[in-house]
């Protein structure tokens, strides 16, 4: 409104001039292109432009995506070179774990330790245990 009123008083010579001497955009408050009296970017030719050519790509894709383009035999052979790459997958790691050495568990090492030691049954061992009682407060006399 103030820029339309401005504008209609300004000599037919300024008209025609950019008008950022007067009304500096540079420094407006905010952020301007978001919000409820943002800025509208002008769309471009450019800008069209692009916009057609990736819709053009997408319905492209969508077309290679939509039609079966293997036939059954080839689909069969990639199913059988799948099947041999898994294989040798297999077999090399079978070989890589046969070079590993054997696990060494600390089990293995302290077993023979326990050779000699007979362990009593839990229970036998609870009896051994002497139970203390609570002294109260009436022991004492």
């Amino acid at each position: 409104m103030r820029l339309s009123m401005v504008l209609a008083y300004l000599p037919k010579t300024v008209r025609g001039m950019r008008y950022k001497w007067y009304f500096n955009t540079e420094h407006v408050p905010g952020k301007q292109w978001t919000g409820k009296h943002r800025r509208w970017r002008p769309i471009t030719l450019t800008m069209k432009r692009n916009t057609v050519k990736r819709l053009r790509w997408e319905a492209e894709t969508e077309k290679y995506l939509s039609t079966c383009h293997l036939s059954q035999a080839e689909e069969a052979c990639i199913d059988e070179e799948s099947r041999a790459k898994k294989a040798s997958e297999e077999y090399f790691d079978r070989r890589y774990r046969a070079r590993m050495p054997a696990h060494k568990f600390i089990q293995d090492q302290l077993d023979h330790l326990n050779i000699n030691k007979r362990w009593a049954d839990p229970q036998e061992y609870q009896r051994d245990i002497p139970i203390r009682k609570k002294k109260s407060y009436l022991d004492f006399k």
